[in-house]
Order: structure tokens, then sequence, then C-alpha cells
């Protein structure tokens, strides 16, 4: 899927920027937007190393990080 689409959002927080966080689970990413909606970046890929999700599960934000759980 293309940046701003998702397969199964299963999250959003807001940051102590007011960028709004998404985790799209089935495309195994987490998506960034500012206040207004507009794309910023995304992290993650399907898998098991550094930086991959195999199944997103949840996520927390604090004042400078996200924390993201995934599950086997």
């Amino acid at each position: 899927m293309e940046t701003g689409e998702f397969d199964r959002a299963t999250g959003v927080a807001v940051d102590s920027s007011n960028n709004i966080i998404v985790a799209d689970t089935y495309n195994s990413r987490i998506q960034v937007f500012d206040e207004s909606g507009s794309f910023l970046r995304e992290f993650g890929s399907y898998g098991t190393a550094d930086g991959q999700f195999y199944y997103l599960t949840t996520f927390r934000t604090s004042f400078t990080k996200i924390m993201v759980t995934t599950s086997f």
C-alpha cells in the first residue's frame, strides 16, 4: 500500500508535537502525520530483524520516542 493508506489501523496516538501516529498492522509499519494530516514519515517493515515488525500489536508515545510491541 502507498503511504497514507492503511491495512488494519489498530492504534492512533498524538505526540507532544501534535503529530498523529498510526499503527498500520497488516503493513507492518508505523505512519506519522502532522496535525493537518499530511504524511511525515513511516518506519518498519515485515519481519523479525531490528526495525521490522512481525505482527504489530500496540505502541506508546512519550515526549521524544515511539515504543512498539509486536508478537510472534
